[in-house]
């Protein structure tokens, strides 16, 4: 099985100082996302049940090499940045468009994610990653089992309700809180070293077959009608 973890680097709200005259952050400290680290858990414990590789990837500057350390360092075998132009500023919509181009690459069984971050918690980048890969797609995952060619996961629904849902792969998955506790791997471990010593990959946007639509930011996209080439506001 191969299985693909995507990553965000978030601000720590802990440790966030804000200058009121400039409007500015002061010396913002940077982690990886609680939820993200859940998702990068249950890949490493479903390599250990069915012998998968597992790859972290994540889209943004230099700085966000640190969240891919802690993947590898935890004791994931691959780790790729995706950098370039277009990751600046990049919404859900755009980050998944360029999430599914190097995904793509990869040819993964199983992708998963956060069901939402902590800073913005849209809870759509699963989902929208799993339609771009024309991949089945499992939200708000607290409970997962790799069955074969197929996935079986319980999804939280309101109330503490689950629900059971099967899939077959590939399979995005967005996962909870509830699904695990993530382990902590010791400087002194061999897994921690190994990861220490692995490189890190580094894409470029420009290198992936990244559709033009999907580098469009915003929940509104700017369209041209024919013939006329009127051009209207249509909401996503």
């Amino acid at each position: 099985m191969n299985i693909v973890v995507c990553l965000k680097q978030v601000l720590d709200p802990a440790l966030v100082e804000f200058d009121i005259a400039t409007s500015e952050l002061r010396a913002p400290r940077w982690r990886l996302d609680q939820l993200d680290c859940v998702a990068l858990e249950q890949a490493l414990r479903c390599r250990s049940a069915a012998g998968a590789a597992v790859t972290v990837i994540t889209v943004g500057p230099a700085r966000t090499e640190e969240i891919l350390r802690h993947g590898l360092t935890s004791g994931a075998d691959r780790a790729i940045r995706v950098g370039g132009d277009a990751v600046e500023d990049a919404d859900a919509w755009v980050t998944a468009g360029i999430l599914a181009a190097a995904v793509r690459r990869l040819e993964p069984d199983l992708v998963l994610c956060g069901a939402r971050s902590s800073d913005s918690g849209g809870e759509c980048l699963g989902a929208y990653l799993a339609a771009a890969l024309d991949a089945a797609f499992i939200g708000r995952v607290v409970w997962l089992e790799p069955r074969g060619a197929a996935i079986a996961a319980h999804s939280r629904e309101e109330s503490g309700w689950r629900e059971e849902l099967h899939a077959a792969l590939p399979v995005v998955a967005a996962v909870e809180t509830a699904l695990n506790e993530p382990r902590y791997v010791p400087m002194l471990s061999r897994v921690y070293r190994e990861g220490a010593r692995r490189s890190i990959e580094t894409w470029d946007v420009g290198e992936l077959d990244v559709e033009a639509e999907a580098l469009v930011p915003g929940w509104w996209r700017w369209t041209s009608r024919s013939p006329s080439r009127e051009r209207r506001w249509e909401s996503r």
